[in-house]
């Protein structure tokens, strides 16, 4: 099955080398706006965001088209947004007045809560009677946690999303700052001084499993995780330089350091406004501001080898914030005026979660590389009815035959597929289904390119024809791992529930 796929894959990386480029990471658009965090949703493919300039405006981007939609006006002004991407609900920390720690009327603590699928505030909020530093939500237990300092101790707070109240709070290290959350092994991690604390989250607990001492660490220190390497990154800015260090969870001890002057050639005393990770394709994205060429970078990471992949300049003078869509291996990287959007770094493999091991799973239980084959398949039909519609508008004959045979084939082809997925034989028709739809859609490139795409259909047929390429190529990957390891036999097992 394996040559199988890979002989559709040739031709289609071919195609997409020579459009797109291959393998590097690469800046492919600019979003104008400023937000002060970025958080992805990544099953409804949405980006969140604070307006940096009004507070009460929480910016929404489709990450289809990497375009704004409409913003969601919360009652009061927020700092920061987390979201549950099982849920689509968003949880906003509330701004707090400076007047509150100097004399003036004490303003309340709390989270608001928003409903962003329906694109509208709630009248709910969720009042924690300490600062809040960090927001963060585990999706598979639909739990909302912040880090908070009271009476110069640390504290975690949990909230339960199913009841909007806190149903748990532990004493953690001092000043605790930025949380990553690692649904997977059941854990989270959080930077602290001089620490990372280790907290376990398994079976309804929430308890201090271990801490990691690491001299130079802070509450404003970034952490990621990588569930399927179990290895967590904390970024350190002490003793004059600039590094992120590795820790493996398990042993938890540090395993190696990575000073950002050594291994990417960059100043020393930068500081990282972020850290992200694709688990999907192991690419460490760590957000440097330079400060002896005062340039904002993103070095790219091979989490395999802890070497660099490449370094992409930004042309602007910070990093404040950096997230990955694993889904769609998108880059989003929060500037000062701008959001720059990357297309994310190929792995060596798609190496989705073995379903023996548990693997990571939506709340549902299905498997993430299911969904991922699924929302794929979703895009894929969703960009060829926009196609339809744009063959409509159009006013020569040719371009409204061809854009209208490309839409309709590729709607029946994954259509097809799609429903294949619940059938009975859904393992004897899937590889020849894909094989279909992978023959309809590069015929379909074939055919633009031997009219001359930009000239004859328009830069905005081709953007959206690259939507379905890009959905496509989701679909093989998957599609080509061997069944003995969560392939094409087990998207239809997993699928067809």
């Amino acid at each position: 099955m394996k040559k199988f796929f890979n002989s559709i894959l040739t031709v289609l990386f071919l195609s997409s080398t020579m459009l797109n480029g291959f393998c590097a990471a690469e800046l492919i658009t600019t979003i104008p706006i400023e937000i002060d965090n970025v958080e992805i949703d990544e099953t409804r493919n949405k980006i969140y965001g604070l307006d940096s300039a009004n507070g009460t405006l929480l910016q929404v981007i489709d990450g289809s088209t990497d375009s704004l939609l409409t913003p969601i006006t919360i009652r009061e002004s927020i700092t920061k947004a987390a979201v549950n991407s099982d849920t689509g609900i968003v949880y906003t920390k509330k701004f707090i007045q400076f007047g509150s720690f100097f004399g003036g009327e004490q303003d309340t603590l709390g989270v608001f809560v928003v409903n962003a699928p329906l694109n509208m505030d709630t009248d709910t909020f969720i009042e924690v009677t300490a600062g809040l530093e960090d927001i963060a939500v585990n999706p598979s237990t639909n739990k909302i946690y912040t880090t908070n300092t009271l009476n110069m101790v640390g504290m975690l707070v949990e909230i339960d999303g199913s009841s909007n109240s806190i149903s748990k709070n532990i004493d953690i290290s001092k000043n605790p700052g930025n949380i990553a959350i690692d649904s997977k092994n059941k854990k989270m991690y959080i930077a602290t001084q001089d620490n990372v604390d280790v907290i376990d989250t398994s079976d309804n607990m929430l308890g201090i499993e271990g801490s990691v001492s690491i001299v130079g660490i802070r509450d404003g220190s970034k952490i990621t995780a990588n569930p399927n390497t179990e290895r967590t990154y904390v970024s350190d800015s002490s003793n004059d330089t600039t590094k992120v260090h590795v820790i493996n969870i398990m042993s938890l001890v540090e395993t190696t350091s990575l000073p950002i002057d050594v291994f990417s050639g960059l100043s020393k005393n930068g500081s990282v406004g972020g850290l992200a990770i694709n688990p999907n394709t192991n690419k460490l994205y760590i957000g440097y501001s330079d400060s002896d060429s005062g340039e904002a970078k993103v070095v790219v990471v091979d989490g395999e080898t802890n070497t660099v992949d490449s370094v992409i300049s930004l042309g602007q003078t910070s990093v404040y914030d950096i997230a990955v869509n694993s889904s769609t291996n998108k880059v989003y990287v929060r500037t000062p005026s701008d959001i720059k959007v990357l297309k994310g770094a190929e792995g060596n493999t798609l190496t989705p979660p073995s379903s023996t091991s548990g693997g990571t799973s939506t709340s549902s239980g299905e498997p993430v590389f299911v969904t991922s084959f699924k929302n794929a398949l979703e895009d894929i039909i969703s960009a060829s009815k926009e196609l339809n519609k744009l063959a409509k508008s159009k006013k020569d004959k040719s371009e409204k035959i061809t854009l209208r045979v490309i839409a309709q084939g590729t709607i029946k082809q994954a259509s097809r597929l799609k429903s294949a997925l619940k059938s009975s034989v859904c393992k004897k028709i899937v590889p020849s289904l894909v094989d279909k739809l992978s023959l309809e859609i590069n015929g379909f490139r074939n055919s633009l390119c031997s009219h001359g795409a930009s000239q004859c259909l328009g830069n905005d047929a081709e953007a959206i024809f690259n939507r379905i390429e890009e959905s496509f190529k989701t679909i093989s990957e998957i599609s080509t791992l061997d069944d003995d390891v969560n392939g094409v036999i087990d998207v239809c097992e997993k699928g067809s529930k």
